[in-house]
């Protein structure tokens, strides 16, 4: 594999290009968006270090990538060239095992997000997110937050949890105001993981 450098903002792979690789975030943070048929881009999922991505274009052969992959930090991410992921899949029958493993999961996410969507409220969904995001990224500070540090407006959650721009930022202003989230430009804090959970029942 060989290892790409990207710099804040930087696109690694652009919807439309022929799949030609499959990656592994090593360090940093990359958001997958897609575009829609007006013109907007919507916030698909993020990746952080160990994560794997494109990996589905190749196995099922898509002539194009379907979506736009783009660094929210400055990152580094490893590249696996497509004729020496087959050659690996041959050799290794874990793959094909750990492929099945991811894909089942990814299949299993989507059921439970169209749960979430269909019965919990937008603040609730919102607090989940943000609750699942401390988790993986972050680390706990000296006043006993959790804090993690990400690139991520309002317009990306909006998109995500396919509500409108200013609904969020009244359902974020008010996890705010009830003191189980601060944030300060890309710095989130999250005072009691608990209580943000909670408020996500």
């Amino acid at each position: 594999m060989e290892t790409i450098p990207l710099e804040k903002q930087q696109t690694l792979k652009e919807a439309g290009e022929a799949p030609a690789a499959i990656f592994q975030v090593q360090h940093g943070h990359l958001k997958l968006m897609r575009h829609l048929p007006d013109g907007r881009s919507r916030f698909i999922v993020l990746y952080s270090a160990g994560s794997t991505f494109g990996e589905t274009a190749v196995i099922t052969k898509r002539p194009i990538y379907d979506h736009t992959t783009i660094a929210l930090v400055p990152s580094r991410v490893r590249r696996l060239a497509v004729t020496d992921f087959w050659e690996l899949y041959a050799r290794h029958r874990e793959i094909s095992d750990a492929l099945c493993r991811k894909f089942a999961r990814l299949v299993r996410l989507q059921f439970d997000r169209q749960d979430l969507k269909g019965t919990l409220r937008l603040r609730s969904r919102i607090a989940t997110m943000l609750a699942t995001l401390a988790e993986q990224l972050g680390s706990t500070d000296e006043h006993g937050d959790v804090t993690f540090t990400l690139p991520i407006s309002h317009t990306d959650i909006a998109d995500h949890v396919e509500a409108t721009r200013q609904a969020v930022q009244r359902e974020i202003s008010a996890l705010s105001a009830a003191g189980l989230i601060r944030r300060k430009g890309d710095r989130w804090s999250v005072p009691d993981l608990r209580l943000l959970r909670a408020a996500a029942q």
